[in-house]
C-alpha cells in the first residue's frame, strides 16, 4: 500500500479491517468512529449510522469490537465503512487484566463473570471490560461490555457482562479490559 491507487483499490477491506479487527499503525489511538452507510440491492441508501468502537483507546494493531447495525425488512446488499479516530500520545492501560473467567448459559442469556486486578502504581477509574465473540471462521457473531468500576492500586474486582441475545453458534471468546 505505498501509492493512494494501491490504498483506494482494497479500500473497503482496509475500512473492515480498522473497524472489526485492529488500530492501523502508527500509533495509539482514541475516539474510534465507524460511520457505515448500508445500500439495497437497486443502490440505493437503505440506512446510515455511526458508532463509537467499544474499546475507547487503542494500541497499534490492538483489536475492538463495534455495534453498527441496520434494522428493517429491506436486504442489505452491500454497505460502506468508514473509520475515523483521534491520534493520541497516551496508550492503553496495560496494567489491567482479566485474571479469571466464566461463562454460563440462564435461560436464552450468556453470562460472562470474572475478576479483574489493576496491577498498576495508581488507581484505575472507568475499569470496563469488553467480550468479543467469534465463531469458527474467526468472525463477530456479537460483544459486549461490563459496567464500569474504579480499582485501587493492586485491587482486583469482579465484572459480569450479559449477551441477551445472537451470541449462539460462538467459538472463541476474547476479553479485553480498558480503563483510565
Amino acid at each position: 500500500l505505498e501509492t493512494d491507487e494501491a490504498i483506494a483499490e482494497p479500500q473497503r477491506e482496509i475500512y473492515l479491517q480498522a473497524g472489526r479487527s485492529h488500530a492501523m499503525p502508527p500509533g495509539n489511538v482514541t475516539f474510534v468512529t465507524v460511520t457505515g452507510t448500508f445500500y439495497q440491492a437497486n443502490g440505493l441508501v437503505w440506512r446510515a449510522g455511526q458508532s463509537y468502537t467499544m474499546l475507547g483507546r487503542l494500541a497499534a494493531g490492538q483489536r475492538t469490537p463495534f455495534k453498527l447495525t441496520a434494522y428493517g425488512p429491506t436486504q442489505i446488499a452491500s454497505e460502506a465503512l468508514i473509520v475515523r479516530a483521534l491520534n493520541t500520545s497516551t496508550p492503553p492501560r496495560s496494567d489491567l487484566t482479566v485474571v479469571s473467567s466464566n461463562v454460563t448459559v440462564q435461560g436464552t442469556i450468556l453470562l460472562i463473570t470474572g475478576q479483574v486486578r489493576n496491577a498498576g502504581a495508581t488507581s484505575a477509574s472507568n475499569v470496563q471490560v469488553v467480550a468479543t465473540l467469534f465463531d469458527n471462521a474467526n468472525q463477530i457473531v456479537n460483544a459486549g461490555l461490563s459496567g464500569t468500576s474504579t480499582l485501587a492500586a493492586g485491587a482486583s474486582g469482579p465484572f459480569s457482562i450479559s449477551i441477551p441475545s445472537n451470541w449462539q453458534g460462538y467459538t472463541d471468546l476474547e476479553l479485553q479490559v480498558q480503563g483510565n
